[in-house]
Formats: structure tokens, C-alpha cells, sequence
């Protein structure tokens, strides 16, 4: 009988410890992906690129619903 509870308890209690700790992770995941890719990103719709000028940057920065604009090099991307 003792043993029996006593393996529920412990099955129990792993059981909480382990989902707590990947609602944790998630938390953590979810911060770091969101701050990684940017909500928005334009791109060409055909051939290699746009060109950006920097007319076209200043007004991306210019508007208060965007809160912050920048130039990636194709180079430099990570996809």
C-alpha cells in the first residue's frame, strides 16, 4: 500500500516538474524567435531584389507605426 502511494507521489510530481519546466522553455523559445525574425520583411515579388533607396528608408523610419527600419544585405541574410 505504502509503496503504491508513494510511486503515484513521485510519478505526480515529476509530472508537474517537467511541464513546468518546458512552459519555461517555451516562454524562452518564443522570446528569442520573436526577437530574431522581424514581424515584417519585404521583399521582391520577382527577380533577385529591390532597390531601397534611401528616400524610401527615411519614410519607413519617418512613420510612427513602424518602430524601427533596416537595410539586410542578401549577403548577410540567414535563410
Amino acid at each position: 500500500m505504502i509503496v503504491s502511494i508513494t510511486g503515484i507521489t513521485v510519478g505526480v510530481a515529476a509530472l508537474t516538474i517537467v511541464l513546468s519546466v518546458f512552459n519555461g522553455f517555451n516562454s524562452v523559445v518564443t522570446n528569442v524567435l520573436v526577437g530574431f525574425d522581424p514581424h515584417i520583411r519585404i521583399e521582391a515579388a520577382r527577380g533577385r531584389g529591390m532597390q531601397v533607396t534611401d528616400s524610401l528608408l527615411r519614410d519607413f523610419k519617418a512613420d510612427p507605426r513602424i518602430a524601427a527600419a533596416h537595410l539586410i544585405s542578401p549577403a548577410r541574410r540567414f535563410s
